[in-house]
């Protein structure tokens, strides 16, 4: 689990052994995420957020992802 800022609010971001990696708003409380990232084929064993919202994940697969923050 990894905090992260996306256009001033943070994230709780996860990822686990579905390879997929969810972001869940810190600013309300809800069942689903409100971001789903996809991009890994086996499980995800490391996560890092960069202080410009960049989120970087490791996985099984050998593979780094870097998914950068998105403007609206």
């Amino acid at each position: 689990m990894q905090i992260a800022k996306r256009e001033g609010k943070g994230y709780v971001v996860t990822g686990g052994q579905e390879a997929i990696i969810n972001a869940y708003s810190l600013a309300s409380v809800k069942e689903d995420p409100n971001f789903t990232l996809l991009g890994h084929t086996q499980n995800v064993c490391a996560l890092d957020a960069l202080p410009d919202g960049t989120i970087i994940s490791g996985s099984w697969d050998q593979y780094a992802v870097f998914c950068l923050p998105c403007v609206s």
